[in-house]
């Protein structure tokens, strides 16, 4: 099989796999969120090293994009000296 129809069937079947999705209801694919995040933190849990370093890296991800935007929102208020006028 070439590299292009390898390509092709990837596609293909990506398509395939969105539209399975997107005909889901609201709810049914709440409910399969809800049985992967489920499925994920069993995973996790199994696992203390791997939990350890979710927990690490979700934090320093989290700190770092609330700081960017504490920042952004404080340069917009009005009442800050460093907002444009």
């Amino acid at each position: 099989m070439a590299i292009q129809d390898l390509d092709l069937a990837i596609k293909a079947e990506q398509q395939k796999r969105n539209r399975r999705v997107w005909a889901l209801t609201p709810e049914e694919r709440m409910d399969r969120y809800l049985a992967l995040q489920s499925l994920a933190e069993q995973t996790l849990a199994t696992n203390p090293v791997a939990l350890a370093a979710f927990h690490r890296r979700n934090r320093q991800k989290r700190t770092a994009a609330r700081v960017r935007e504490l920042v952004a929102r404080l340069l917009q208020h009005p009442d800050s000296q460093d907002a444009p006028r």
